[in-house]
């Protein structure tokens, strides 16, 4: 009875540790219908029926969902939203199979895919950055992790002015990447900026 226990609570935490859930918002390019127009309505259907596919837990009809929405963003120049949002899926899908390696590779295709399309230093680059900052956390390497956080916050600042609400999201998830490495009066301080930058988002309004 105590070995099943302790293999629950072991499978648990694993769950836990691994989980996109544990992280903050992480999306993986996953887009909604009214993001993309009518030209882009057939890769975003076989995209998203991967990522209905994902969510339940079926992991092979999303590989062959996510297959076929890259070819058809691929055969259309669909880039971004297109290929580079669905290279991101399949990470997620790699991470959830326990392929640390080729979830990694494949989010770091899809970012030199965006660096090309976007530039490195615009805006919808930063997107990108914090999910794959998480996908390393998750396997490890926290080092590099902290180097894409910090980099996408310092994107979006040199784009906007310092207490614009579009570095909130990028704070946010740093400050919850500091949590969880028990780095607590550090994450205390990006909430203090949080709540300037809400405050002077309010005034403004």
């Amino acid at each position: 009875m105590q070995a099943r226990v302790l293999i629950a609570v072991g499978f648990i935490l694993t769950l836990w540790a691994i989980s996109p859930a544990f992280a903050i918002d992480t999306k993986f390019g996953e887009s909604s219908e009214s993001e993309v127009n009518s030209s882009l309505e057939k890769w975003w259907k076989k995209d998203h029926e991967a990522r209905l596919y994902l969510k339940a837990g079926s992991l092979s009809e999303a590989k062959a969902s996510f297959e076929e929405a890259v070819s058809i963003a691929e055969a259309n120049a669909n880039m971004d939203p297109g290929l580079v949002n669905s290279l991101a899926g399949l990470s997620l899908l790699e991470h959830k199979r326990g392929n640390a390696f080729e979830s990694e590779r494949l989010y770091e295709l899809a970012m030199r895919y965006q660096e090309g399309f976007a530039g490195a230093y615009s805006e919808r680059f930063a997107v990108f950055l914090p999910d794959l900052a998480w996908l390393y956390s998750w396997h490890g390497n926290s080092r590099q992790a902290e180097i894409l956080f910090r980099r996408a916050i310092a994107t979006i600042e040199a784009l906007n002015s310092e207490d614009d609400s579009k570095i909130s999201p990028y704070l946010i998830h740093y400050k919850a990447f500091l949590k969880q490495s028990g780095r607590a009066s550090e994450a205390d301080k990006i909430a203090v900026r949080l709540k300037r930058i809400e405050s002077k988002s309010k005034t403004v309004r």
